[in-house]
């Protein structure tokens, strides 16, 4: 599989982000960001168990920056240039003009996918 980010599957855009996925990679899901405005996704995320993300993730930051909040209460930072796991119990936001790379589990990441579409009405 090669492929440019801007041909991977848009599969949600509001305005400021845009999320790609590509499902079906080994069983994981590539996905690209672009988030050109602050974003929150606790609001996406909300109605999952204890409102938390339940899905790993291993990425890396192109530019820009993350900052995940775990269940246990851990905060942790990502910035550009770095990679990063996140287990399953976080939520967080980004600030503008951050770019990230991240590889999901593909059931998973398709159920979070349906989920925050459904926040989105649809």
């Amino acid at each position: 599989m090669r492929q440019k980010k801007e041909d991977l599957p848009l599969v949600i855009e509001v305005p400021g982000v845009k999320m790609r996925t590509l499902a079906g990679q080994g069983g994981m899901a590539i996905s690209h960001y672009e988030i050109a405005e602050s974003a929150d996704f606790r609001p996406f995320i909300a109605g999952l168990p204890n409102d938390k993300c339940a899905v790993p993730h291993w990425g890396y930051v192109i530019k820009g920056k993350i900052t995940l909040e775990y269940e246990d209460g851990k905060v942790e930072t990502y910035e550009g240039g770095q990679v990063y796991y996140q287990p399953p119990g976080h939520t967080g936001k980004a600030e503008g003009g951050t770019e990230i790379v991240e590889f999901s589990p593909d059931k998973e990441y398709a159920e979070l996918i349906a989920h925050f579409k459904s926040k989105l009405g649809g």
